[in-house]
C-alpha cells in the first residue's frame, strides 16, 4: 500500500483515536498515572504541570510492572460513523507486539513541521511513521473499570478540510520531520490499555486547592458533528518558540517534545457548537513550555490520578498558546474551594461516588472565531471570595450588599452576642430632631404648669344625682330638669331634691317602642317675660314632642309622632325651636307669639292672653348620621364622621366634613360644606365665645380643637390640646371649657400663644364629661354665671367666673401681710452608685472623702437629703425576679435578711455615721425617712432642733418598670411640712437609653400625674393650687433628684472634644432636658428650675478611672444626674408669686469618686419658709372677697350685653 493511498487512512485513524480517548475517559473514573503530554479541550495545561506529572504506563514498556496480564483484558469495539471518507480497516490482533516509544534525545528542540497549507499541498505521512504513531497510540491505558467486558463503540469526527491538525507526530526515525496526515479516516482497532495497578483503590478525580487547573468531563454521548465544529486554535508551527509549544492529543513518546505555534494557525469560523457542557469560566494559565524528559516513575504506588481527563484536553492548551502567546504573566492564584468541592492533593483518594460539580458559567462565546476563548485577565486583579450562598434570593435581586449579616463574636450558652452587662442600651448616634409637624404640636400644646387644680365649685354644692343614665338635661336660671324614663325638675336655690317627678305614661302619648324614654330637652321662648323659664319641651325615642310646665307639673301640649326617628336635639334661638331627628330631618317652630297652647297653632284655652302656640313654619332635610349638631350664632353646623385617616399620606388626609345650614331665613340656601384644614377626629362639640364671637371652636376626638372664622366658616387653625378624646366644650366667660372621656374638665385661656390650662380638675373619675353648658340666664335669674357639666348620672353646677382661682391669686400676692419668712438651708445629693458598696469607698484620696466633702459643701443645713440609684445590680436576673415577686419582704412577710435588705442597710449606716461624723455633736440630725423601691433608696435628714417644725410627714414609692408593676424605674417621694410651708423630694430614675426620651416624659408625666400618692395632708394653708397635700404637685417648694438619663443630641466624639475643650455652653445647648423644658409645653418640668451647670458630663465613666466609656458600645457623656427645685409661682419659678424669690441655688458641684461609672452630684438650696398668722390671713381673706364681689358685679353686667348680642 502506497503512502498516498493510506495518508487518508491515518488521519482517519488518529482522529478516531482521539474520539476513543475522550469517550473513554468519560465514560468510566480514570485509574491511570498522569500523562506528560495530556491536553484538556476544554482548558488550558501549564508546561510546568505537564512537566511534574509522571510518566505514561504503555503495555510492553520494561519499566512498568503490570500485576495482570495484558491479554486477559477485554479489547474495545470500535465502529466509526457512517462516512464517504471512512472505509473498514482488519482488526488489529491483540497478540500484536508493539514496539517501545524511541529513547528521548538529548538537547534536541521541538521538531520543525510544515507550515500549514491546503489538502493538495499536503505531503503524506510515510508508512513507517504511522507505523510508530499507531504503535504509539494502542499503548495508551484504557479508562475503563477493570470489571467491565463490554466493548465501547466510539463516534469519530469529520475533520474539516481547512482545520488544522491536532497536535504533530514525530517520526521514528528523529529526523525531526513531521508528516501533515490528511487522509481519509478509518477505523482502528486492536489498542490494548495497559493494565490498572492494584495497589490502589479507584478514586474520583477531584479538584486540589493549590492547582491552576480543573477538570472538564468528557461528554461520551456528544455528537461527532460538535467535536469537528470546534477547530484547533494552533497547528504544527516548526517555528514556534518552545514557550509556546503545546501537547497534542496523542501520546507522544518523552524523546520527542512536542512544539506548536499560534503563527500557523489558519482559523476558520464555524457554527458554535449545538450542545456545549457547562464548563467554568477559567483564567488563562501560564503558555506551554518546553517539556522536559519524564522522570522515571519511583517504585510503590503511583501518585494520584490528575484531575481533568487525559486525552480531552488538546483545546484548552492550543486555545492558552494562541491568546496569551509566549512570555505572558502568570494570572493570580485562584481563590481556595470548600472542601465539600475540592479534594487536597496530599490526601488519601476515597473510594466513594465523585460528588456532583457545581455548574460552571459556560466558557464558550459564540460567534468567536476560535470556537472557544479564555476569559480575558486584568493585571493585578484579585479575585473576590466566593459568594454566600442563598436559597431564594439572588445576587441581583438583592443588590450589591446581599450577603447576610455576620456575627461579629461567637454566642457562649445561649447569650447574646452584644454586651448585655448594663441596663443602658445607647445608641451613640444623637436622637433625631422634631418632625415639623411634631415640633408644631409641641410649640401649640397648652401650658398646665401653674393650672389650679382645686375645683370651682359653689358653696354650698351643687351636685344632682340621678340613679338612672341621664339621657338629656336643661337648665335655665335656678331651674334645673333632667330626663331618661322620668323627668325630674329641681330648684338649685332650695334643695338637691326634685321638686317633681313626671313619667312618660302621664304624657298620654302611644310609645311603640319597649324602652320610651327622653332624649332631647330645651327651655323653649315665650311670649311673656314672667313665662321664660317656665315651658320645657321634650323629644322621645319615639319621635315624639310633648312639653312640660315646670311649675306646675302639667302636660300642656303633645305632638304624636312629629318625627319618624328619634329626636336627637332641640336648639333655641331668638324666638325659634328647633328639632332635629337621627335622620335628618329638622322642624322650625316660631314661638314669637306663642302661649300654652298645642304645638300646632291652636290656643289651650279662651283665657289664654298669649294666643296660639308655637307654629311649624318650615321643614328641612339635613344629612343623617351626623356626630354634631348646634345653632351657633343662627345657623345650625353639623358634622359627619371623618374618613380612615391616612397613613401612608398626610395630604390625602381628610378631616369631618362641616356643614353649615341657615334655617332661619327667608330663602334657605344650600348648606356651606368645608373640611378642617388638617386631619382630626370626628367633631364631637362646639362653641362660640360669649367675649370674642368672631371665632368658632369645634372640638374632635383624639384631643384635637379646631378654630373656625364665624363668618366666612374657614378653618383657620387644627390643634392638639390634649392626649383623651374631647367630647364636650362649651364658651365660659374668657375661658374656654373642655370636658374629656376621663371625666377631667380643662380651662384654657385662649388669649395667651400656646394656650394656658389656668384650672383643671375632676369631675367624676373614669366617667366622660358628655356635655358642658354655660347658662346664659342664670345672669338674670340666679345673680350668678353657672356653668354645668354632665357624666352618666350626675349634673353639677360650676362657677363660670373661676372665683376660687382668683382669690387664690390674690391670696398669695398677699402673704407678706399675713406671713412671716425664715431661711432654712438643705442639701441635696444624688449618685448613681453602680451597686456599689460601703466597703468600696477607699483606696484614693477622692473616694475616701467623699461623704466628707458632700457634708461640707453646705453650712451646717437644715435638711440633709440623699438619693441614691442602682442601690443593687439592675442587671442580676435572679435578684430582679426575687424582688420582683416578693418585693422587700420575705414569703412570710417579715424582713428577708438577704444582700438586698444588707445593702439598704449598709447605706443607711455609713449615711448616718458620715452625718454624725460631718457636724458637731451639739447639732444632731434625726432621720425622719427612709425608703427603697428595688435600686432607688432615700433618706432623708433633719436637725434635731427642728423637730417641733416637722408636720404632715409622709413617703411613698411610684413603679414605672414593666408596665408599672416594677421598681427599676420609678421615684421615691418624701413628704413634709415645715413650719406652714410644704417640701417634697423626689428620688427618680428614668427610662435609660439615648433615643427613649418620650419614654422619660412619660415616667415622669405618671409620676407627676394630677391623682393621690400621699395621704391628704391636714394644714390647708401650708398647700397650693387648691391642693390638699395627696400630689406631688400640691406642694409650695418641690426638689427632684436623681438619675434622670437625659442625654446631649451629639456624637460621643463631639462631646468628648467639647468636654475637653471646656466648651461646655454648646453641649447644654444639646441637652435634651434643657430642650424639652425650653421648648414641650406639654413637659411635666417646665415649671422646674436648675442652677447653672459648671460641670463635666457626670455619665459614663469606666469603673476605678476617670476615662470616659472606653468599652464597645462606647456611650457618649451626658448630664444624666441632675437635682431640680420649683417653688409655686410660675413657669420656671423660685419665687412663691409674690416676686420674691423664695428658692435659691447656693451650690451644684459634681465629684471625682471612681467606684461607679456615674459621679455624684450635689446641690446646696436656700428655701424661705412661711408662718401663717391665721388671724391677719382671715382679715385679708375677707378683704379679697370684697374685692371680688365688686369684680362679679362688672362681669355679670359685661356678659350679660355680649349673650343679649348672640342669643
Amino acid at each position: 500500500m502506497s503512502d498516498s493511498e493510506a495518508a487518508p487512512s491515518i488521519a482517519s485513524l488518529r482522529s478516531r483515536f482521539e474520539s476513543l480517548a475522550a469517550a473513554s475517559s468519560s465514560s468510566a473514573p480514570p485509574r491511570l498515572a498522569r500523562q506528560p503530554s495530556a491536553v484538556s479541550s476544554a482548558r488550558t495545561v501549564s508546561a510546568a504541570e505537564v512537566a511534574s506529572s509522571p510518566p505514561v504506563e504503555i503495555a510492553g514498556s520494561p519499566d512498568v510492572s503490570s500485576h495482570q496480564p495484558a491479554s486477559s483484558l477485554p479489547q474495545p469495539s470500535l465502529r466509526p460513523p457512517p462516512s464517504d471518507q471512512s472505509r473498514p480497516t482488519p482488526h488489529a490482533s491483540p497478540s500484536r507486539k508493539r514496539r517501545p516509544p524511541p529513547p528521548p534525545v538529548p538537547g534536541r528542540s521541538t521538531p520543525p513541521s510544515a507550515p500549514p497549507d491546503t489538502d493538495d499541498e499536503r505531503p503524506a505521512a510515510s508508512v513507517k511513521a504511522l507505523r510508530n504513531m499507531f504503535s504509539a497510540s494502542s499503548s495508551v491505558p484504557s479508562i475503563r473499570s477493570t470489571s467491565s467486558t463490554t466493548s465501547i463503540p466510539i463516534s469519530a469526527p469529520s475533520r474539516s478540510r481547512t482545520s488544522s491538525t491536532a497536535g504533530s507526530i514525530p517520526s521514528s526515525e528523529g529526523d525531526g520531520d513531521t508528516p501533515r496526515i490528511d487522509a481519509p479516516p478509518r477505523s482502528v482497532t486492536g489498542n490494548r490499555p495497559a493494565p490498572l495497578p492494584p495497589a490502589r483503590a479507584a478514586s474520583p478525580a477531584r479538584l486540589s486547592p493549590g492547582r491552576t487547573t480543573k477538570p472538564v468531563l468528557a461528554n461520551s454521548s456528544r455528537p461527532s458533528s460538535a467535536i469537528s465544529r470546534t477547530p484547533s486554535t494552533a497547528s504544527l508551527d516548526p517555528t514556534r518558540s518552545p514557550s509556546g509549544s503545546s501537547v497534542g492529543a496523542t501520546p507522544v513518546p518523552p524523546a520527542a517534545p512536542v512544539s506548536t505555534s499560534p503563527a500557523a494557525i489558519t482559523p476558520t469560523p464555524t457554527p458554535p457548537p449545538t450542545a456545549p457542557p457547562q464548563l467554568p469560566a477559567r483564567r488563562p494559565t501560564l503558555p506551554a513550555l518546553d517539556l522536559p524528559s519524564p522522570p522515571t516513575m519511583p517504585a510503590g504506588p503511583p501518585p494520584l490520578p490528575g484531575n481533568r481527563p487525559f486525552v480531552a484536553a488538546h483545546h484548552a492548551m492550543t486555545i492558552s498558546a494562541s491568546s496569551e502567546g509566549a512570555g505572558a504573566a502568570p494570572p493570580p492564584r485562584l481563590p481556595e474551594r470548600p472542601r465539600a468541592a475540592t479534594v487536597s492533593q496530599t490526601e488519601a483518594p476515597q473510594a466513594s461516588t465523585p460528588p456532583r460539580l457545581p455548574v460552571r458559567q459556560a466558557t464558550i462565546v459564540a460567534g468567536s472565531p476560535h470556537g472557544r476563548e479564555a476569559a480575558p485577565r486584568v493585571d493585578g486583579y484579585q479575585p473576590p471570595p466566593p459568594p454566600v450562598r442563598q436559597l431564594t434570593i439572588s445576587a441581583s435581586a438583592a443588590g450589591p450588599s446581599a450577603s447576610p449579616r455576620r456575627r461579629h463574636g461567637p454566642l457562649v450558652d445561649g447569650s447574646r452576642g452584644d454586651d448585655a452587662s448594663s441596663e443602658d442600651d445607647d445608641d451613640d448616634a444623637p436622637m433625631a430632631g422634631y418632625s415639623a409637624t411634631a415640633q408644631k404640636a409641641l410649640d401649640e400644646y397648652p401650658d398646665a404648669t401653674t393650672a389650679n387644680r382645686r375645683p370651682p365649685a359653689y358653696a354650698p354644692h351643687v351636685a344632682l344625682e340621678s340613679h338612672t343614665l341621664i339621657t338629656a338635661f336643661a337648665v335655665h336660671g335656678r331651674i334645673a330638669c333632667v330626663g331618661h324614663h322620668h323627668v325630674r325638675v329641681y330648684d338649685t336655690m332650695m334643695s338637691e331634691q326634685p321638686l317633681l317627678t313626671v313619667d312618660l305614661r302621664e304624657t298620654g302619648l302611644d310609645f311603640r317602642v319597649k324602652d320610651p324614654r327622653v332624649t332631647a330637652m330645651c327651655f323653649r321662648p315665650a311670649a311673656r317675660t314672667e313665662d321664660e323659664g317656665r315651658y320645657v319641651w321634650c323629644g322621645t325615642k319615639d319621635g315624639h314632642l310633648w312639653e312640660l310646665d315646670v311649675r306646675t307639673g302639667h302636660v300642656t301640649a303633645t305632638k304624636q309622632s312629629i318625627h319618624s326617628s328619634t329626636v336627637t336635639y332641640i336648639f333655641r334661638h331668638a324666638h325659634f325651636v328647633l328639632t332635629l331627628e337621627e335622620t335628618g330631618k329638622l322642624h322650625v317652630f316660631d314661638c314669637a307669639s306663642a302661649g300654652a297652647g298645642d304645638m300646632a297653632g291652636e290656643p289651650a284655652s279662651d283665657d289664654d292672653a298669649a294666643g296660639c302656640g308655637p307654629r311649624l313654619i318650615r321643614t328641612i332635610r339635613t344629612s343623617d348620621r351626623l356626630t354634631f349638631a348646634k345653632m351657633i350664632r343662627g345657623r345650625l353646623w353639623t358634622s359627619t364622621a371623618p374618613p380612615t385617616r391616612s397613613t401612608t399620606s398626610a395630604a390625602t388626609s381628610r378631616g369631618p366634613t362641616v356643614r353649615i345650614y341657615d334655617p332661619l331665613a327667608d330663602v334657605v340656601p344650600p348648606p356651606l360644606v368645608t373640611t378642617t384644614s388638617e386631619w382630626a377626629g370626628a367633631v364631637t362639640a362646639g362653641t362660640v365665645m360669649p367675649l370674642a364671637p368672631e371665632r368658632v371652636y369645634l372640638a374632635h376626638e383624639g384631643g384635637f380643637v379646631s378654630v373656625w372664622d364665624a363668618y366666612d366658616a374657614t378653618c383657620v387653625q387644627v390643634l392638639k390640646i390634649g392626649s383623651s378624646d374631647i367630647v364636650s366644650l362649651e364658651g365660659v366667660g374668657e375661658r374656654l371649657w373642655a370636658g374629656n372621656r376621663k371625666g377631667v374638665v380643662h380651662v384654657y385661656d385662649i388669649a395667651e400663644r400656646p394656650w394656658v390650662t389656668t384650672n383643671l380638675w375632676t369631675t367624676d373619675p373614669d366617667q366622660p364629661v358628655y356635655a358642658l353648658y354655660a347658662d346664659p340666664w342664670s345672669l338674670e335669674f340666679a345673680g350668678k354665671y353657672t356653668a354645668w357639666s354632665c357624666s352618666r348620672e350626675r349634673l353639677i353646677a360650676w362657677d363660670g367666673f373661676l372665683a376660687v382661682d382668683w382669690i387664690d391669686h390674690q391670696m398669695i400676692l398677699r402673704q407678706p401681710d399675713y406671713c412671716t419668712f425664715r431661711p432654712i438651708r438643705v442639701l441635696v445629693v444624688t449618685w448613681n452608685i453602680d451597686s456599689a458598696k460601703p466597703t468600696d469607698l477607699g483606696g484614693s484620696m477622692e473616694n475616701a472623702t467623699f461623704l466628707e466633702q458632700c457634708l461640707s459643701s453646705v453650712d451646717s443645713p437644715d435638711i440633709v437629703v440623699f438619693g441614691f440609684q442602682e442601690v443593687i445590680s439592675l442587671t442580676d436576673k435572679k435578684l430582679t425576679a426575687k424582688t420582683l415577686l416578693f418585693g422587700n419582704k420575705g414569703k412570710d412577710g417579715t424582713a428577708a435578711a438577704d444582700r438586698v435588705s444588707a445593702s439598704y442597710r449598709q447605706w443607711l449606716e455609713k449615711l448616718t455615721y458620715a452625718v454624725r461624723l460631718a457636724y458637731p455633736p451639739g447639732c444632731p440630725y434625726i432621720k425622719v425617712h427612709s425608703d427603697c423601691l428595688v435600686g432607688l433608696f432615700s433618706a432623708v435628714f433633719v436637725k434635731g432642733h427642728e423637730r417641733e417644725a416637722l408636720k404632715d410627714l409622709g413617703i411613698t414609692t411610684v413603679k414605672r418598670g414593666i408596665g408599672g408593676i416594677y421598681g427599676n424605674k420609678g421615684a421615691i417621694v418624701a413628704r413634709l411640712v415645715m413650719d406652714d410651708t410644704s417640701l417634697c423630694f423626689i428620688n427618680v430614675h428614668l427610662a435609660a437609653g439615648q433615643r427613649q426620651k418620650a419614654a422619660r416624659n412619660a415616667d415622669l408625666a405618671a409620676i407627676l400625674e394630677d391623682k393621690a400618692i400621699l395621704e391628704p395632708g391636714n394644714e390647708s394653708a401650708s398647700y397650693v393650687h387648691g391642693g390638699d397635700g395627696s400630689g406631688i404637685l400640691d406642694h409650695e417648694v418641690v426638689v427632684l433628684n436623681g438619675d434622670l438619663n437625659y442625654r446631649i443630641d451629639q456624637r460621643r466624639d463631639n462631646i468628648v472634644a467639647s468636654v475637653a475643650a471646656g466648651d461646655l455652653g454648646f453641649l447644654l445647648e444639646h441637652d435634651q432636658l434643657r430642650k424639652e423644658m425650653r421648648l414641650n409645653h406639654a413637659f411635666r418640668l417646665r415649671a422646674f428650675a436648675e442652677a447653672p451647670i459648671a460641670f463635666a458630663p457626670t455619665y459614663k465613666y469606666d469603673v476605678g478611672t476617670d476615662t470616659y466609656d472606653s468599652s464597645d458600645k462606647r456611650r457618649a457623656p451626658a448630664w444624666c444626674d441632675r437635682v431640680l427645685f420649683r417653688c409655686a409661682g410660675g413657669l420656671g419659678s423660685v419665687d412663691g408669686g409674690d416676686g420674691v424669690q423664695r428658692v435659691r441655688a447656693t451650690s451644684y458641684r459634681r465629684y471625682e469618686t471612681t467606684v461607679s461609672d456615674h459621679k455624684p452630684v450635689s446641690a446646696g438650696l436656700v428655701v424661705d419658709i412661711k408662718r401663717v398668722d391665721e388671724q391677719k390671713r382671715r382679715i385679708v381673706r375677707r378683704e379679697v372677697g370684697l374685692e371680688w364681689d365688686a369684680r362679679e358685679k362688672e362681669l355679670l353686667h359685661t356678659l350679660g350685653d355680649a349673650y343679649a348680642a348672640l342669643m
